[in-house]
């Protein structure tokens, strides 16, 4: 109970900074050409510290893998679908093709999360994807 209240409290503080985080994020990886936001709605109705990309030419699962091996965390897919090969329903429906869908990956930001963990993934994610699109 404590830990709820602390929570209420703080949780206009939370979302600000969590909200800057993403965008912090969003904005480094949005410059990387072939990166496409996959989000249809207005800021004003996002949850704070939801991301979710497509990278052109390259699968999903693909970039989970490798951005693990630096222990970065992300996912291909909702928690429920993920490891499935078939593309996100949700994708679809708001009108990505297979492909576009399967090139898509969620990040979540917390309220645990540091800049510096940010500023380590702004500068990872590019590496990730050169070394990724070298392959293909």
């Amino acid at each position: 109970a404590a830990a709820l209240e602390d929570t209420v409290k703080h949780l206009d503080e939370i979302n600000e900074r969590v909200e800057y985080l993403q965008k912090k994020l969003e904005g480094t990886l949005l410059n990387i050409p072939g990166i496409h936001s996959n989000i249809t709605v207005p800021d004003s109705m996002r949850v704070p510290g939801i991301i979710n990309l497509r990278v052109d030419g390259l699968k999903g699962t693909d970039i989970v893998a490798m951005a693990s091996q630096f222990g970065v965390y992300i996912s291909s897919g909702s928690a429920c679908n993920e490891g499935s090969a078939t593309p996100s329903h949700v994708l679809k429906a708001i009108g990505l093709t297979n492909e576009e869908a399967l090139s898509s990956i969620r990040i979540s930001i917390g309220r645990y999360n540091t800049e510096e963990e940010i500023d380590y993934v702004c500068d990872l994610f590019p590496k990730i994807i050169n070394h990724l699109r070298k392959l293909s």
